[in-house]
């Protein structure tokens, strides 16, 4: 699929260069044949892009995936209805501290994280075996997404710590096992 994104792509940019004008015998551009080519291109494109999207989101994602976007949805709605509070001298720190804290979940979400914590079970883990998941996610004071499960009777927590994201040699995924 990014080999037909990359060659729509190439397409989308060499194609317009094409588009000369050998009526009157000069090699000027025709300006309007460039737009018209670039602006059918660029629906083709766009066109593409929402079919995958599309077929991306029917795709059945696994309980653990499932689990932790519930749990973030539902972290978000708290947050954006923290966020419209009234702010008084009592919650004003509360309220600026739930601003930065939507931001933050907005950027997980954009950066996929409940996929990018299933892959680190997958690749850690046989997911055969992991029982009881659970998800939950921390949005006061720090920005926190985890899952507990049980593995061969030991209680193991992988979390996403999003203080760890821009941090040169820390990953942002850790766990725990107990």
């Amino acid at each position: 699929m990014k080999k037909y994104i990359l060659t729509s792509l190439v397409i989308f940019a060499t194609l317009p260069l094409f588009a000369f004008n050998f009526v009157e015998g000069n090699f000027a551009v025709n300006t309007e044949l460039k737009q018209e080519i670039n602006n059918k291109l660029s629906v083709s494109l766009e066109e593409e892009i929402a079919k995958i999207k599309k077929a991306k989101a029917e795709e059945p994602q696994p309980e653990i995936v499932s689990l932790i976007w519930e749990k973030m949805n539902f972290a978000m709605s708290n947050i954006n209805r923290n966020v419209k509070m009234r702010k008084n001298i009592l919650i004003r720190n509360f309220v600026e501290e739930q601003k930065i804290q939507k931001q933050r979940y907005e950027n997980m979400m954009d950066w996929d994280v409940p996929n990018k914590l299933y892959e680190h079970i997958a690749l850690n883990y046989d997911i055969a075996k992991v029982e009881h998941p659970m998800a939950a996610c921390v949005y006061k004071d720090e920005t926190i997404v985890e899952v507990r499960f049980s593995y061969c009777g030991k209680h193991v927590i992988v979390y996403y710590d999003y203080k760890y994201v821009n941090i040169p040699g820390e990953s942002p995924i850790r766990e725990i096992i107990n």
